[in-house]
């Protein structure tokens, strides 16, 4: 798991996620950006979480707005 605005961002545009979180009660702003770059990635964000969970979810201390997954590397 990853958190962050920027990072999440970043990965998302490089086509490194599997899946998106955004925060239920993140900033209008901030969740309409995230939530274009992730469609635009193919990915449906899930907003089911609030930003305490999230970050308990990436064992972080700090509200967290957006977290994500990266996909798995495999290795031939």
């Amino acid at each position: 798991m990853e958190a962050g605005r920027n990072r999440s961002l970043k990965l998302i545009r490089r086509g490194e996620v599997c899946r998106v979180w955004i925060a239920s009660d993140a900033d209008g702003a901030f969740s309409e950006e995230l939530t274009a770059a992730a469609i635009r990635a193919g990915l449906v964000p899930d907003r089911s979480k609030t930003g305490r969970q999230l970050a308990d979810m990436c064992g972080v201390e700090v509200f967290t707005a957006a977290a994500v997954e990266r996909k798995s590397i495999t290795g031939s």
